[in-house]
């Protein structure tokens, strides 16, 4: 548990580097050319973003964690088998990490040369909040937010990103969901319902994920 913790940490520090170096919008010339080099994708555990403090941020904590475990099973199913992606877990994170040098490019082009690939998939978990009640009546409804982004190894330029924000409305106060609800068959659903769609949906519209 420590190990993962640990591994988790200092992909937090790395992943904050990181989209504080990716806060410009990549050129459709460079996305381009980008695309036509990519032969492999790592995918990292995800991790978990707060800026709570004391007790909200121990809640908070546990929450995202929880999060962080749902997204990366989700992904491990989706991705599975494919033959250009390298899933990696925690003691493999680990062991890329242990040499990397400082700044965000470093840690990229350690992670990505580490396994072999051309790119780096990563999800930051900001929000992950259970449904309190039951299907037909919720005192609090699932609430998620988290950020999925593709970056290029080498170069450290974002290639794709996306995200996710939803908190559960009841279908009487957004008559334009109607179409959601009735997929979801006009119930509360949990957060893992609500969070594991969302993944799918968004991996589904990476043009770099096309299979």
């Amino acid at each position: 548990m420590n190990l993962i913790l640990s591994v988790r940490s200092i992909l937090v520090i790395a992943l904050l580097l990181l989209m504080a170096g990716c806060a410009g919008t990549t050129q459709k010339g460079e996305e381009e050319k980008a695309l036509q080099k990519i032969s492999c994708i790592s995918v990292v555990p995800a991790v978990p973003l707060s800026e709570a403090e004391g007790a909200l941020a121990r809640q908070q904590k546990t929450e995202l964690e929880q999060g962080t475990v749902l997204i990366d099973r989700v992904i491990g199913d989706e991705l599975a088998g494919v033959a250009d992606v390298r899933i990696l877990n925690s003691t493999q994170m680990e062991g890329l990490l242990s040499d990397a040098g400082g700044g965000r490019l470093a840690w990229i082009k350690s992670i990505a040369r580490g396994s072999g690939c051309d790119a780096v998939l990563y999800v930051t978990v900001k929000r992950y909040r259970e449904r309190v009640g039951g299907e037909l009546a919720a005192g609090q409804p699932a609430s998620a937010s988290f950020d999925m982004t593709l970056v290029h190894g080498e170069s450290g330029v974002r290639l794709w990103s996306t995200s996710f924000d939803e908190t559960q409305e009841a279908l009487f106060s957004n008559l334009l969901s109607m179409k959601k609800a009735s997929s979801r068959g006009f119930k509360w659903i949990s957060v893992e319902q609500m969070v594991s769609e969302a993944v799918r949906a968004r991996l589904a519209e990476c043009p770099y994920l096309k299979r």
